[in-house]
């Protein structure tokens, strides 16, 4: 079940983030926003492996998340699922910023895994991220044991 899970998890969950606040912020709602992240992050169809596309989407609202994955074989326009939508949920903490491999600077990304398609669950799962007002990027790689060191450049998230 966690070999699974984390197939799932590393199959949407490459992104990359920098500048996190510990000041309390509103976001444009007016709902708090520690991290100046809340909002929905989108990537574009993109390929992933041969002849398979995803769509990789992100909500996050203050310390919350819920992640979804779309999968298209053999569909660069990402137009018709071959399986019905992987959501993933829980809370999240983003954390001291850290250099890459690359030597960028991102900050550490926690996320608690309390939801998987609808199972409760309890995962620790371990990423960067590098973000800016309007898209972000996580690691190469996430990881349930030890943080990433590379960021993903390919798989951009934009804010909607």
């Amino acid at each position: 079940m966690k070999f699974t899970i984390f197939t799932a998890l590393f199959s949407f969950m490459l992104i990359g983030c920098s500048g996190s606040s510990s000041e309390d912020k509103k976001g444009v709602e007016g709902i708090d926003d520690p991290y100046g992240i809340n909002g929905v992050w989108t990537t574009d169809c993109f390929e992933f492996s041969e002849n398979l596309f995803y769509i990789r989407s992100y909500e996050f609202v203050v310390d919350s998340w819920l992640g979804s994955l779309e999968k298209y074989e053999n569909n660069s326009s990402c137009s018709e699922s071959i399986q019905p939508k992987i959501v993933v949920s829980g809370d999240f903490y983003l954390g001291e910023s850290t250099i890459t491999e690359s030597g960028v600077t991102a900050d550490e990304l926690d996320l608690f895994i309390l939801n998987y398609d609808g199972e409760e669950t309890y995962l620790i799962a371990y990423d960067l991220i590098k973000k800016d007002e309007k898209q972000f990027v996580l690691s190469d790689s996430l990881s349930f044991s030890q943080r990433p060191t590379k960021l993903n450049f390919d798989v951009i998230y934009y804010k909607q």
